[in-house]
């Protein structure tokens, strides 16, 4: 991804952290097969989060911090997911201590994200991962040119997202 210049670097992985409602017709309200996708936040509330909901439409999830659920989302339908990833990158962001994957979309996820974006400006959007909640970025940009950072992973879990998108993509 050094191709980004570093501002452009710096408002996606925010806009994304920072590191996807449904824009194509053929995405399912549920899809329960995919292991990553991005989701409009539709609203939030105060803990305890409605147990079982992960599997709903409209799942409601924890975002936690320190250990503990600091608020409840309740996300609409994938915007992108794992089938539009193209090609994905792992790396250890020092500045913020943490492991980052870099994804770079394919053109109908790219279009898909940058039409979502374009209308939701100031708005939320999930990263979930294997049914967790990573993070739930403001969108702050209208267009990620199909390139994302997905932050707020543990190590393992980071690696282990990175090993799913090169086995899928064929690299």
């Amino acid at each position: 991804m050094s191709s980004i210049p570093a501002s452009r670097l710096g408002a996606v992985a925010l806009a994304v952290s920072v590191v996807l409602t449904a824009c194509s017709s053929d995405k399912k309200a549920s899809d329960s097969g995919r292991f990553l996708s991005l989701r409009p936040v539709l609203d939030t509330s105060a803990p305890p989060c409605p147990a079982g909901s992960s599997g709903n439409a409209e799942p409601v999830l924890p975002l936690v911090k320190d250990g503990k659920a600091a608020e409840c989302l309740r996300l609409g339908s994938p915007v992108v997911d794992d089938r539009d990833v193209r090609t994905a990158s792992y790396s250890y962001n020092l500045d913020q201590a943490q492991p980052e994957v870099g994804i770079v979309l394919g053109s109908t996820g790219a279009a898909n994200l940058d039409d979502f974006a374009a209308g939701h400006m100031g708005q939320r959007l999930a990263v979930v991962y294997k049914g967790k909640l990573a993070t739930a970025p403001v969108i702050r940009t209208s267009s990620f040119v199909g390139r994302i950072v997905v932050t707020g992973l543990s190590k393992a879990e980071a690696e282990d997202l990175f090993n799913r998108l090169k086995q899928k993509s064929g690299g």
